[in-house]
C-alpha cells in the first residue's frame, strides 16, 4: 500500500522524536543505573563519588525528558515560542 509524500514525512518525523525521547532515558536511567549497580557489583571499580553522580542524574530524567519533548514536540515548541 501505497502513502503520501506528506505522510511518510509525518512518520518520519514522529519515529525521531520518538527516538530522541529514548535516548533521552537511555542517559538519564539507563546509563547512570548500570554504574551505580557496576559500582555496587565490582567492589572497587567504581568510586563512590562517581555512583553519587550518577545517582543524581537519575532525579534529572523528569525534567530532563520533559524538556526534551517541550522543544522537539512542534504544537509544544511554537505554543512556548508565541507565550515568551
Amino acid at each position: 500500500q501505497k502513502r503520501s509524500v506528506q505522510s511518510t514525512r509525518m512518520i518520519r518525523k514522529s519515529l525521531v522524536i520518538l527516538l530522541i525521547q529514548l535516548a533521552v532515558h537511555f542517559l538519564l536511567l539507563i546509563i547512570p543505573a548500570a554504574v551505580i549497580y557496576s559500582g555496587l557489583v565490582f567492589h572497587g571499580l567504581i568510586t563512590f563519588e562517581t555512583s553519587l553522580k550518577a545517582y543524581m542524574c537519575l532525579h534529572l530524567h523528569p525534567i530532563g525528558h520533559n524538556l526534551i519533548l517541550l522543544s522537539i514536540t512542534s504544537p509544544y515548541r511554537k505554543f512556548i515560542v508565541a507565550f515568551v
